[in-house]
């Protein structure tokens, strides 16, 4: 049994690496990791999540990939004192898409 999923991440990369699995699974295993997904114990820990279409609520004319762009920026950016709000999304949404480029 694997704690968490990036131990099940793990050995699908070490199955694809000894021959035992194709691409896809490969694939998949990368992405999950790039975006840092792990496994939420819901007795323990939370997580809230923010969606394109929240960032698109405050600035509508934004495409998906720069709404996925803000979400990014903030991502790295997390202040935990701060925290992310609505009023977050808008001033990183407008400090980089000024409303005249916005699409």
């Amino acid at each position: 049994m694997y704690k968490n999923i990036r131990e099940k991440i793990a050995q699908i990369l070490i199955d694809y690496t000894n021959g035992n699995l194709d691409a896809t699974y490969f694939d998949m295993a990368e992405e999950l990791i790039e975006h840092g997904c792990t496994y939420i114990d819901p007795a323990k820990e939370i997580s809230v999540i923010w969606h394109i279409n929240d960032v698109k609520e405050v600035r509508p004319r934004l495409t998906d990939e720069q709404a996925m762009e803000v979400l990014e920026v903030i991502k790295k950016q997390h202040d935990a004192d701060i925290g992310i709000s609505w009023e977050t999304l808008r001033i990183i949404a407008d400090d980089m898409f000024p409303e005249e480029e916005a699409k």
